[in-house]
């Protein structure tokens, strides 16, 4: 018995393993500095594997060239787009996370994230984690990858075109993702304010008070009830986070 190799399918792979492991390297979860390079090495592979025997031959002829190179740094690109797209509520909820914990005198409280392998603030490391188990409770990586699958179809591999549209729904999306963290912050943030004017109301009118040695303990414990409060309003802002995923992929691949 031989084996034969198609080359032309071969570079199909290719061009397929390019973008699922862009996605892979960057996608929520998945991407950190937890999960060994080895598993993120066969995952991209494997899922590259069923993509290729699903997907049409993209018709790279074997004296490609340059134009090979060309088009895996075009598949490259836009599996960075979507893992990009992917993490950014995971970005958003950290930033609510670190305006609440400004507030509440967390500022320079941080843990280590085994994900980035970097310092983050108490409390976005807190809201980060919640949200991970909600992204894989609700089946987030399955929304990621059917973006990928449908990628294909809007973006089929060897083809050296891409819009100038997907660069500035990017943009739109990061903005998005700031006015998102705003909205998260907002409880915890706006009550600690108040909690702030009250408490430099009461210094004008008792001097003899240390505000410090009591608006410290009382900062934090007014903004964890606040954040133990707004728990379930977490919760359904996170869910509706997670089922955006897939239509802002479909946004960024139809600008693309």
């Amino acid at each position: 018995m031989t084996l034969t190799l198609d080359l032309a399918r071969f570079f199909d792979f290719v061009l397929v393993l390019a973008r699922t492991a862009t996605l892979v390297a960057v996608m929520p979860v998945f991407s950190g500095r937890h999960v060994p390079a080895q598993v993120k090495v066969l995952a991209s592979a494997a899922l590259a594997l069923l993509i290729t025997a699903t997907i049409p031959s993209s018709g790279v002829s074997l004296d490609a060239g340059l134009l090979l190179v060309l088009l895996v740094a075009r598949e490259a690109v836009i599996g960075l787009a979507l893992g990009t797209v992917a993490s950014l509520i995971f970005h958003a909820v950290e930033y609510a996370g670190e305006l609440a914990g400004m507030q509440m005198g967390f500022a320079i409280a941080g843990v280590l994230d085994p994900q980035s392998g970097r310092q983050v603030p108490l409390l976005s490391k807190f809201q980060s984690t919640l949200l991970t188990l909600m992204f894989l409770a609700i089946g987030g990586h399955l929304f990621v990858l059917r973006g990928l699958l449908d990628s294909f179809l809007v973006l089929p591999g060897g083809v050296l075109t891409l819009g100038v549209g997907g660069p500035l729904a990017l943009v739109q999306l990061f903005g998005k993702m700031f006015t998102i963290g705003l909205q998260v912050a907002a409880p915890a943030t706006i009550f600690l304010l108040l909690v702030n004017v009250c408490l430099g109301v009461i210094a004008r009118l008792v001097p003899q008070m240390n505000v410090f040695i009591v608006g410290f303990p009382l900062m934090i414990t007014c903004g964890l009830l606040m954040i133990m409060v707004s728990m379930p309003a977490f919760g359904g802002v996170a869910q509706h986070l997670v089922g955006e995923v897939l239509r802002d992929m479909h946004t960024v691949l139809g600008a693309m």
